[in-house]
């Protein structure tokens, strides 16, 4: 979870492989997609970058989002927020994780609004700079990155069958984290 995915880093040390990670997540604070100079503030997209890590795997909203990189220098309004997580989308850092939506017949209320996830366990990793050793030592954080390891593996082999991976939550807390 610490080493990630990508091929070149697979041999390396889990540590050099983190610092490569945070290395990107610098690259793509820093630059826009286009090529040019970014048309938004480095630390602010760090700021939410980070924000987004401990939030990974969960909707949360803007408004979530802008009040917990308040203190770290964040983006200060939703918009702002909304737009650089266009962004990380464009880039490849982050991807939706849909609701599974049905037609059954319930008297719950399914939620809608996606979850993000990184693309890669690796990236939020390196935004919380968790280590193997940290991670053991808190188990809920190494639960939230394993989760979101298993979840990209589950869009990887889903794809190869044309399928899905989306979520399920309901008004009554039944959750279930994939639907294939």
């Amino acid at each position: 979870m610490c080493r990630g995915g990508f091929p070149r880093f697979i041999t390396l040390d889990p540590a050099d492989a983190g610092d490569r990670m945070g290395d990107y997540l610098q690259d793509i604070a820093m630059l826009d997609m286009n090529g040019g100079q970014a048309s938004h503030d480095p630390r602010k997209m760090l700021a939410l970058i980070s924000s987004l890590a401990r939030n990974e795997g969960t909707a949360a909203s803007a408004r979530t989002l802008t009040a917990d990189t308040a203190g770290a220098g964040g983006p200060a309004d939703r918009d702002t927020v909304r737009r650089y997580l266009d962004r990380l989308e464009e880039s490849f850092v982050l991807e939706l994780l849909l609701a599974w939506s049905t037609h059954l017949h319930s008297s719950a209320t399914l939620r809608s609004t996606p979850k993000r996830y990184f693309t890669d366990p690796a990236l939020p990793a390196a935004a919380l700079r968790a280590t193997p050793q940290g991670l053991l030592a808190d188990l809920p954080t190494l639960g939230l990155l394993f989760k979101s390891l298993v979840i990209r593996d589950l869009r990887v082999y889903s794809q190869a069958e044309r399928a899905e991976v989306r979520y399920y939550l309901d008004s009554k807390n039944l959750e279930a984290d994939a639907n294939i």
